[in-house]
């Protein structure tokens, strides 16, 4: 990330920080509940929007030479993806009335293999990203980063709810009181929008140490971390000295349950610290599954009872109202 767009991040955070504020929209979203629950909007996602929008199906790094093949299926679509001869990524999908291997268009870009799934369909990732979105992810070296190991979690929640855990920091200081909590400041962050996709930036309680001195003299990343939202269903966050990607889809067969895949992205000369990233894995499994999956558990409970018709997003949780707004420009309103 260029060191500009990190000083004009952190001290916006540390405004905040002295103020008790956080970036505000202009207005509360009514967000309906049949979005996570009704058959008719989970055929839709899968036939209208994962098959459509470019999506996360591979890393560079898992076809380092020629010949190499990596199969991604956490779509429930098995996407074969091969390295060329003349180092491309070719795609290819299994068509579910045949179950044959179709070409699809595919692009590697930031060490990331995106996707259209629909036969047929192009692609070009810097357009999709935006000219700011890509450039900073140019800035950040995200393509020098490679594949430490990954991680899926099956779980009976919708995908929705993987995606908007990551895109506000309030429930930080309730759900993750005694985790995440003592790392993170809650309700404190900056939100930028990138087209369809989103930007948020949170400070963590290490400024503490450093907030009376000039931004230059201190590094910034070393205080923040970063969260992307990829639209529709990717997060990729800069944790440290690292990123962490995680992926979600549906599940074809059983509308209530999500697949979800995490992925730790390093750099090449620390991918052989095993103990260093079992470390780092044993954390997130003992706060991700425990504490953020199933409180999204509970709360799936209570929206099949039908018990309310909306949520309410409120205006502290800007990057929450757009991934919906999206999600509803491609797909139009939930059915009711």
């Amino acid at each position: 990330m260029r060191r500009d767009v990190q000083d004009r991040l952190i001290s916006q955070l540390a405004e905040f920080l002295d103020n008790g504020e956080t970036t505000m929209v202009d207005s509360e979203r009514l967000n309906p509940v049949s979005e996570y629950s009704h058959p008719d909007r989970h055929a839709q996602e899968r036939t209208e929007l994962f098959r459509t929008q470019p999506i996360v199906v591979g890393y560079g790094s898992q076809l380092p030479a020629p010949g190499d093949q990596f199969v991604d299926d956490l779509s429930d679509w098995k996407v074969v993806l091969t390295r060329t001869t003349d180092g491309r990524v070719r795609g290819q999908v299994q068509d579910e009335a045949s179950g044959q291997l179709v070409d699809i268009a595919v692009q590697e870009r930031h060490g990331i293999v995106w996707a259209v799934l629909a036969p047929g369909a192009s692609i070009d990732v810097a357009d999709y990203l935006g000219p700011d979105l890509d450039a900073e992810f140019t800035s950040f070296g995200l393509g020098d980063y490679v594949v430490e190991r990954t991680h899926r979690f099956t779980e009976r929640i919708n995908w929705k709810s993987v995606i908007d855990g990551f895109l506000e920091n309030y429930h930080v200081r309730y759900l993750h009181a005694d985790t995440l909590a003592r790392f993170l400041r809650t309700n404190v962050h900056v939100y930028d929008p990138f087209g369809r996709h989103a930007r948020l930036a949170v400070i963590k309680t290490t400024f503490d140490k450093v907030r009376h001195l000039p931004v230059a003299e201190y590094d910034p990343l070393r205080h923040m971390s970063v969260v992307y939202h990829l639209f529709p269903n990717t997060i990729i966050s800069w944790v440290n000295d690292h990123f962490e990607a995680w992926t979600s889809f549906s599940e074809a067969r059983r509308p209530g349950f999500s697949a979800t895949q995490l992925t730790l992205l390093t750099r090449p000369d620390m991918v052989d610290k095993h103990e260093f990233w079992d470390r780092s894995m044993k954390t997130i499994l003992e706060v991700i599954p425990a504490e953020d999956f199933e409180m999204a558990r509970l709360m799936q409970q209570g929206l099949r009872a039908q018990a309310q018709t909306h949520q309410v997003f409120g205006r502290n949780e800007g990057p929450l109202q757009q991934f919906h707004a999206q999600l509803d420009s491609v797909l139009g309103p939930s059915p009711d």
